[in-house]
Parts: C-alpha cells; sequence; structure tokens
C-alpha cells in the first residue's frame, strides 16, 4: 500500500491534487472539490492534533477496522465519515486556500519525526506514523478518485 511519506508518492498525490479546479465535477457524492480539500486536510489534522474528534468504537474493534477496512479492503463510495471531517456548503470555501491548506498539512505531517506522538483516529484508534502515511494516501486517493483524478 502507498504512504504518502514516501517522495515518490507525495509528488505523485500532488501532481494529481494540482490538476483540479474549482470547477471539477464529483462523480459520485455531493461535495465540491474545495469541500473536499477542506475534509482531507481535517483527515490530515486528525493525526497530527490540530483537530479533535472522539473515539467512535471500542480500542479493540478499532484494531479490526484499522487492519480490514483501513489497509486491506478497497473503500467503497459514499462511505460515512467521523463529524470531525465534515465539510458544509455554508463553509464557504475558497479553492486555492484549501488546496493551499491541504499541502501545508501533508507537508507539516511528512515533517514530524517517525517516533511523533500522533493522535488516535476516530475510526481507527492509535497509530504510527507509518500507519497514517498509509490512511492519508489511501483517503487521498479515494478522493481525487471521486473527482476523476486518476494516477
Amino acid at each position: 500500500m502507498k504512504n504518502i511519506n514516501d517522495p515518490q508518492v507525495l509528488q505523485e498525490v500532488f501532481q494529481r491534487l494540482d490538476a483540479l479546479d474549482p470547477d471539477t465535477p464529483h462523480l459520485w457524492g455531493t461535495m465540491t472539490v474545495a469541500q473536499m480539500l477542506l475534509h482531507c486536510r481535517k483527515q490530515v489534522g486528525l493525526g497530527t492534533g490540530d483537530v479533535k474528534s472522539k473515539k467512535l468504537y471500542p480500542a479493540p474493534l478499532q484494531w479490526l477496522i484499522k487492519h480490514t477496512v483501513g489497509f486491506l479492503i478497497p473503500w467503497s463510495r459514499n462511505l460515512p465519515t467521523a463529524p470531525a471531517m465534515v465539510s458544509t456548503k455554508e463553509d464557504g470555501l475558497d479553492f486555492q486556500t484549501e488546496l493551499s491548506a491541504l499541502k501545508n498539512i501533508v507537508n507539516q505531517f511528512i515533517a514530524l519525526p517517525e517516533n511523533a506522538a500522533l493522535s488516535g483516529h476516530p475510526i481507527f484508534g492509535s497509530m504510527t506514523k507509518d500507519e497514517w502515511g498509509r490512511i492519508i494516501y489511501k483517503h487521498l486517493d479515494h478522493h481525487l478518485h471521486q473527482f476523476g483524478e486518476q494516477h
């Protein structure tokens, strides 16, 4: 599984993000491209601690979900999301601002030391930087597919 911590993977993801524009239509779901960028930024922020969220499942179930849904099973369309990651049309988002903010937080995440104390994920529980890097990539890839950006 690809990992956002890998410089080549990061470059690929940033190229795919740069191919988006404010009017890129979604292939499924209801988010605009700017809402998707904020949603993805909030997901990275869960790991860095910039976004706070409650644990949604007990720890043993989180471990199981992380290792199956997180790492093994491809994600389907219209999956439920943690409330802390939801964006609404009322947010009044600017595409370029959200694109820059997402890239900035991804770069901040990558700059963290390998043994950084990262916040837990509301669905997947506690994760290492490597595990977060895999989940961040999978999440970004999922939403880039939503907006037609293939790799």
